[in-house]
């Protein structure tokens, strides 16, 4: 290692305790944040940078009893069950600030969900209309199924510099799988024609309803849909219930009557999928397609957190949505003195804990890093 390569030790907003390769001021921020009473790493990291520094390891130092923000959101089970927590993604007062969004997701809104995070300037105040403010990170079409390429806790694990989410392991509702259809399913429908379904994962089979006296009304084409598909085999023994028990129900609400379908098993695996056929299609007349509106929700769909405008993560009232919550604390232990007289040479103590976790970062900085103090143009001092 270089002896160009200046190392940092000391007090930050946020940010990791490992020791990390810092590449310019803009970074630092990013994952530090910015200057802050009583420490002065931040305003030793601009200043390297500011005379010619090209890279720096910085490594965070906390309070011993420091821990992150954190909030624990139900699940849309009918009886709200602890669901997933939200954390800031490091130690720390900071994430008092942020505030999550939770929508359903985009492209597969019935099985994933939309997470939105915002920072307040001022912790103790959610200006009006906040969401109107552009967030500081989106991510969408997250999944709960820990098998899915989206799942949440591995997508913010890698992508997020500010949240990380844990699906707890008591949140393990299931249900029958479904597919809604859009509203206003054709009233009457010309025979025979033909849609494909696929249940629990089984493959899609063609289901075509019989000709009769050429058309169907939406009840009737109802109950020939539940008729059909259960007379269909499964391709899996495994899947023969969900065959057995499928249901086609036709519902109505204030918005209008649309067709229901369920799987006959309720697990994780449960599912209904439509698609349309090429030949006296049906799945559009229906609004069983995705195309038409159809909306699938799988068995875990359940497990996603429930829908909320604005969730404090260290400082969210609870009810609703929000079960419990920790706020952010311990960077700095009360009573630490804010600033030292100029010219005195010396740093605001450590805080509490801090000194065991200062000799650690200096473990992690014996592989060929030295900590010193210089002029701006050589190696710079730890906090």
């Amino acid at each position: 290692m270089s002896t160009s390569t200046a190392a940092f030790v000391g007090l930050a907003e946020m940010g990791p305790e490992e020791a990390t390769r810092v590449t310019n001021w803009t970074e630092f921020q990013r994952v530090y944040g910015s200057f802050m009473p009583g420490g002065f790493l931040a305003h030793s990291v601009c200043q390297y940078f500011n005379n010619g520094g090209r890279q720096c390891y910085v490594v965070r130092v906390t309070a011993e009893e420091a821990h992150a923000a954190s909030v624990t959101l139900r699940n849309r089970a009918q009886d709200p069950e602890l669901g997933v927590i939200f954390s800031a993604m490091s130690d720390g007062e900071w994430g008092n600030g942020l505030v999550l969004q939770i929508e359903d997701g985009t492209t597969d809104p019935g099985n994933t969900f939309k997470v939105s995070v915002r920072r307040q300037a001022d912790p103790a105040v959610v200006p009006a209309d906040f969401n109107s403010t552009p967030p500081s990170e989106t991510f969408d079409n997250l999944s709960i199924d820990p098998e899915s390429a989206g799942f949440v806790t591995a997508v913010l694990k890698a992508q997020s510099n500010l949240i990380r989410a844990t699906v707890l392991p008591e949140n393990r509702v299931v249900q029958q799988g479904s597919l809604r259809g859009g509203e206003a399913p054709e009233e009457s429908l010309a025979t025979p024609c033909t849609f494909q379904i696929d249940l629990d994962g089984d493959g899609f089979q063609d289901v075509t309803l019989p000709a009769g006296d050429g058309s169907l009304s939406t009840a009737d084409a109802a109950a020939a849909i539940e008729q059909a598909v259960g007379d269909l085999t499964a391709h899996k023994e495994s899947n023969a219930a969900a065959f057995a028990g499928f249901t086609c129900q036709l519902e109505a609400d204030d918005d209008g009557t649309r067709l229901v379908l369920r799987s006959g098993t309720k697990s994780a695996a449960s599912s209904v999928r439509v698609q349309s056929t090429a030949l006296d299609n049906a799945a559009d007349k229906l609004k069983l397609s995705p195309a038409a509106g159809g909306r699938p929700e799988d068995g875990l769909a359940l497990r996603r957190p429930m829908l909320a405008d604005v969730v404090q993560v260290g400082d969210a009232v609870v009810g609703g949505p929000v079960a419990a919550v920790v706020k952010g604390d311990g960077t700095q232990r009360r009573g630490t003195r804010q600033s030292q007289p100029a010219g005195s040479g010396r740093h605001p103590p450590l805080p509490a804990g801090g000194r065991r976790r200062l000799r650690g970062a200096h473990r992690q900085l014996e592989s060929g890093m030295a900590v010193r103090a210089g002029p701006p143009d050589g190696d710079h001092a730890a906090d």
